[in-house]
């Protein structure tokens, strides 16, 4: 499927970014058009730099364009307590 390939590149573009310490994508277990994304950052300034680099604004764009009929929902989430 189209838009699986799109967010794989995607993921595994996160994987090999600076920063990132661990991405994955799942789609619903329903087979329905959601799909979440998790990742796992050193800090959020090394979040903005990858979405701000050219490759990524592109393909997210393309895949704007291409794949959604309709808004995204972006959630985030960070600063998670360390144990201990």
């Amino acid at each position: 499927m189209p838009f699986e390939r799109f967010l794989d590149r995607l993921t595994r573009e996160a994987r090999e970014f600076d920063g990132c310490l661990w991405a994955y994508s799942f789609r619903a277990e329903d087979l329905s058009p959601n799909y979440i994304v998790l990742s796992g950052w050193t800090d959020g300034q090394r979040i903005q730099e990858f979405e701000e680099v050219p490759r990524h604004v592109r393909a997210a764009l393309m895949g704007e364009e291409e794949f959604f009929a309709q808004p995204m929902i972006m959630r985030r989430y960070k600063n998670f307590p360390q144990p201990g």
